[in-house]
């Protein structure tokens, strides 16, 4: 990767340098990279030492350290990038529309082919990446990134891209295998602020390679962090660079001498050694100052060719001087505590009088010896490295692939497999196609996930206050009345989406005639849950919902701007932030006007609180751990035609008949009938059902139903469940209703 600051050059000063204060042998070391970049110190240092600690703040640095030091799976993330290779390429995608001539942004960072060539290998990992190991998904990502680099018209920086196409961008992108160590050794790669980090970390050896100047290097390659993200943040109209970018305080004159002084206090390392140049925003002074307080210190430094794009400063020099700042922390003898800077003795060099130097740098401040007599720092007891256990991590995602006959198949992986441990065993010395060997993948790890996954057995309550719901009787359903597993289970009427979120299926089928709801079940189950939190709590503070002054009146004016997007355009959790105000958290539709959200104001009574909050992280943890599809389907038009032939079951939770509910509305005599039809048709393909209804309620009996049971002898199990909450007006709030559950099947034989 081309990268200012890189110390490929430099390698053998700072690994001679290193040696000569710290010995020959340094196979016992732990070695800290805090300011890593594309990682090139470590990987020099790593075949030398114990371990190599490496730290970057941006993430596609972070990214490089990472596959550099924990490696990836060849035979996998070769198969990958020869399907990269062969890709044809897209335009649809962000990273071809902000940076590829032909692009909507209009910016020249990528020809148009290798634009699209870039888009449609990214997109085809952001595709893949649950089905693969964690480490195989970062080296593919860093294929493409190092990659892109390469044949990107850019100035080396992308603070710009150049007006017109360099050589090297006209040539067609080739995607290539990334670096990595594959030493067998225990490293860390860490993405935090250096100086935050280095409390939390310890060693024998810290480099240090700070930035020197005011290049903010967040800015220099946002293009890079931006193909590592997909984030397409505010940004500069023509060259791209984001308005907002993780900024460094060694990059500040004000700041950043305060930063190193505070960085030199905190650690935890015996020997740190920095490099700077003799142009840096800190004078030589001024580090001399800091690390001679904390310690013995000493100094070497090399010259070398200046970088290319600074020839153009008014100074006259062609060359810069590079030195290594040395602190032994806790050790005073004091020997070295006259030293000149040697970037004064290098003046004539710098300027391009070669050999005219007397007292060179090279012979300046010999390394004198002394005896560690009085190190104040302890050293800790290293604690022998554990490799932690695999675990699971509760998320699921699926991808669709095209397989070698050409049909378009979606496969679904329950949990993904995360550090340490190998996600697949490649038991085949070889694949027909990339198609069967992605599918491979799916069907082996699905297949030892759900051995490893262990359901807590845990009731799962829906954030969502639906009329109807089943919060209460749950428990007693999955224990007591429902099957103990089966392969898949359709969630009729899902509503507030309980019973779904708690059945026992290899698969669960949730549908609901609301589209607005299945829409935003949907996305909770793709989309991490600290995206979703941060939406409401965004969207709650955009617009002033609270039970405030104003609440109320900014409540309507959310809501009728809400029922003003066509459906097709609202985002999904705006029903949500729009249900956490209403009244009694409850979700109504206008079903005839367009899917017009209708709740009232919840005032005094209605937020999103502690404990919503706490149901919706539960829920959204739950809806992931699981295979779900969504459906937003009138009941009578459901194709059950994927439930024949499977351990399958139907959980049908309708408007009662007989119930006064507003949402009853739309219910009647004909829907009755049609549903038993829905049911008795589901029987006869064994499948098996369970129904929830009410036979009496408020004197009035549902005379078509027990007409039903009785003429097919389907079972009924009486419950007792009071309506005092949902039924809010009522003034006997503890009417008890005849609530029943149907079903075609005995307990008995539930199993």
């Amino acid at each position: 990767m081309r990268y200012i600051g890189s110390k490929k050059k430099l390698r053998n000063f700072i690994v001679d340098t290193v040696k000569k204060y710290c010995g020959n042998d340094i196979s016992d070391k732990v070695f800290c990279d805090l300011f890593a970049g594309t990682g090139v110190v470590g990987e020099t240092f790593a075949p030398m030492v114990k371990k190599v600690i490496s730290n970057d703040f941006e993430q596609y640095s972070y990214l490089a350290i990472n596959v550099l030091l924990n490696g990836y799976n060849k035979d996998v993330v070769k198969k990958i990038i020869g399907r990269f290779n062969t890709l044809d390429g897209i335009k649809d995608y962000p990273i071809f529309q902000e940076y590829a001539i032909g692009g909507s942004a209009g910016r020249m960072y990528y020809s148009t082919e290798n634009g699209m060539k870039i888009s449609a290998a990214r997109k085809h990992l952001e595709d893949i990446k649950y089905l693969i190991d964690e480490k195989d998904y970062n080296a593919a990502l860093l294929s493409i990134v190092e990659s892109s680099d390469k044949i990107a018209s850019t100035m080396s920086t992308y603070g710009a891209f150049s007006k017109k196409l360099k050589d090297n961008s006209l040539k067609p992108i080739v995607f290539e295998m990334p670096n990595a160590l594959f030493d067998g050794k225990c490293h860390s790669a860490f993405n935090e602020d250096a100086n935050k980090l280095i409390n939390s970390i310890e060693g024998d050896i810290l480099y240090l390679d700070p930035p020197y100047n005011g290049r903010q290097y967040g800015s220099n390659y946002h293009l890079l962090n931006a193909l590592v993200t997909l984030k397409m943040p505010d940004r500069d109209s023509v060259t791209g660079v984001p308005n907002e970018y993780n900024k460094s305080d060694y990059c500040s004159k004000r700041n950043a001498k305060k930063a190193l002084s505070e960085l030199i206090s905190n650690t935890k390392f015996e020997w740190i050694f920095l490099s700077y140049n003799n142009e840096g925003i800190l004078s030589f002074d001024e580090i001399k100052e800091i690390f001679s307080s904390y310690g013995d210190y000493w100094v070497e430094s090399t010259d070398y060719q200046r970088y290319k794009a600074d020839n153009s400063r008014k100074q006259g020099a062609v060359r810069t001087c590079e030195y290594i700042h040395i602190l032994h922390k806790g050790v005073f003898s004091n020997e070295n505590a006259n030293v000149e800077d040697p970037a004064k003795a290098m003046k004539s060099i710098l300027v391009g009088e070669e050999n005219t130097v007397e007292n060179k740098a090279s012979e300046w401040g010999q390394f004198g010896g002394f005896k560690i007599t009085n190190f104040i720092l302890k050293n800790k007891a290293k604690e022998p490295y554990v490799k932690p256990e695999a675990k699971i991590e509760e998320k699921k995602y699926s991808v669709s692939v095209d397989t070698a006959s050409g049909e378009s198949k979606t496969y679904v992986q329950y949990f993904k497999l995360v550090s340490p441990g190998e996600f697949v065993q490649v038991e085949s010395p070889a694949w027909k196609t990339y198609d069967d060997y992605i599918k491979s993948i799916t069907e082996s790890a699905t297949k030892k996930l759900r051995a490893k996954f262990v359901d807590n057995g845990e009731i799962v309550i829906s954030p969502m206050n639906y009329m109807g719901g089943k919060k209460k009787l749950i428990k007693t359903f999955v224990e007591d009345y429902f099957p103990k597993h089966v392969d898949v289970f359709l969630d009729l009427f899902c509503g507030g989406a309980t019973v779904g979120v708690n059945a026992k299926a290899d698969e669960v089928w949730f549908n609901d005639v609301i589209s607005p709801l299945i829409q935003m079940y949907r996305f909770l189950s793709i989309n991490p849950l600290d995206t979703t939190i941060r939406y409401i709590d965004g969207k709650i503070e955009e617009w002033g919902l609270t039970q405030e002054k104003d609440g109320e009146t900014n409540y309507y004016a959310f809501r009728e701007a809400y029922n003003a997007t066509p459906v097709n355009q609202r985002h999904p959790l705006d029903l949500f932030v729009l249900m956490a105000y209403s009244f009694n958290n409850q979700i109504r539709f206008a079903v005839n006007k367009g899917w017009k959200f209708n709740i009232p104001f919840g005032a005094n009574r209605s937020s999103f609180n502690g404990a919503m909050r706490k149901n919706l992280e539960g829920f959204v943890k739950a809806i992931q751990r699981k295979n779900c599809k969504f459906y937003s389907e009138d009941f009578s038009q459901f194709e059950i035609d994927g439930l024949i032939g499977r351990d399958s079951m139907v959980y049908a939770d309708p408007p009662y008949l007989v119930s006064q509910a507003t949402y009853n509305n739309e219910w009647n005599e004909n829907k009755e009938n049609e549903l038993l039809s829905f049911l008795d048709n589901c029987d006869k393909n064994g499948i098996r059902f369970a129904l929830s209804n009410v036979l009496e309620n408020k004197g009035k009996t549902n005379e078509i139903l027990k007409k039903w049971i009785s003429e097919n002898g389907y079972n009924v199990y009486h419950l007792e469940k009071s309506y005092a909450n949902s039924y809010y007006h009522r003034k006997n709030k503890e009417t008890v209703t005849d609530e029943v559950l149907i079903t075609n099947y005995t307990i008995d034989d539930n199993a």
